[in-house]
């Protein structure tokens, strides 16, 4: 009797409920090593420093779960990542790579974040909010160093409607590449033709529709916080010329306009 009643009660707690199956057998685990090296040489006199030059390894793991089920379904996916400094220094700071003490101008040797993202579906619409990997024509998530920067926000995506995909979300924070942190998102304007402007958030909303199966237009439009509108058209179309060759033509037009105190428009 005593055997009968354990043999129950372990069955009993290894038998996942049926709503939460979904959660767990579509569930996906990744684990990637990442190797960057990048060494930048700048030559003049007036240059500020020698070089830019910085090298670390990272590992991060995914953890993305399915849906729980039932009209609207459930789940959570896991980011993790960390990083150990190879070569850097203060004098050669800037590769975008490493992240450094604030204090002493000194880069860290290990660092390691990690972030959250709730996520909900319903028929063909997801909504997720946290930790988030956008790639659209007006903001994406760039991989190219050993820590991918991410948003912190809220994301709406949908492919109800037949051959389009609508997209639409509300970011508040950024954690660049060379951060472990989230921090106001800002417009660092290249070779300092005005000061960085730091905004309270931005968001996004565009579709995607698909003429037929190898092309496709994109429409969207962006808004940085009382600093600029972006709007942005292309158009991808991919044909198979053989077996080995494939040629995609690609159009894009973006146009920005910017808004600061003075009100100037910049094409």
């Amino acid at each position: 009797m005593k055997n009968s009643i354990l043999t129950t009660l372990c069955i009993s707690m290894l038998t996942i409920p049926s709503e939460y199956s979904a959660l767990i057998d579509q569930s996906t685990v990744s684990v990637t090593a990442k190797n960057v090296y990048i060494d930048r040489n700048y030559i003049g006199e007036k240059v500020a420093q020698p070089a830019a030059k910085e090298w670390a390894q990272s590992l991060m793991l995914n953890i993305n779960s399915g849906y729980t089920e039932g009209l609207i379904g459930a789940g959570l996916d896991i980011y993790a990542g960390t990083g150990v400094k190879l070569w850097g220094d203060a004098e050669h700071r800037g590769a975008g790579i490493l992240p450094y003490n604030s204090k002493t101008g000194e880069p860290i040797d290990t660092f390691a974040e990690i972030g959250a993202t709730a996520k909900f579906k319903y028929a063909e619409t997801e909504l997720k909010y946290g930790t988030l990997f956008p790639k659209t024509p007006v903001v994406i998530s760039s991989f190219s160093r050993v820590l991918p920067q991410t948003y912190r926000g809220v994301q709406l995506v949908s492919k109800d409607l037949k051959n389009i995909k609508l997209e639409m979300a509300y970011l508040d924070k950024v954690n660049h590449r060379d951060s472990t942190d989230f921090e106001s998102i800002r417009l660092i304007p290249a070779n300092g033709r005005f000061k960085p402007v730091e905004s309270s958030g931005i968001y996004y909303l565009g579709l995607n529709y698909s003429l037929a199966k190898q092309s496709e237009i994109a429409v969207f439009h962006a808004n940085l916080h009382d600093i600029y509108d972006q709007y942005y058209l292309g158009l991808n179309d991919t044909h198979i010329l053989t077996y080995s060759h494939t040629h995609i033509l690609t159009y894009s037009h973006t146009h920005r306009r910017y808004e600061f105190l003075y009100r100037f428009s910049l094409f």
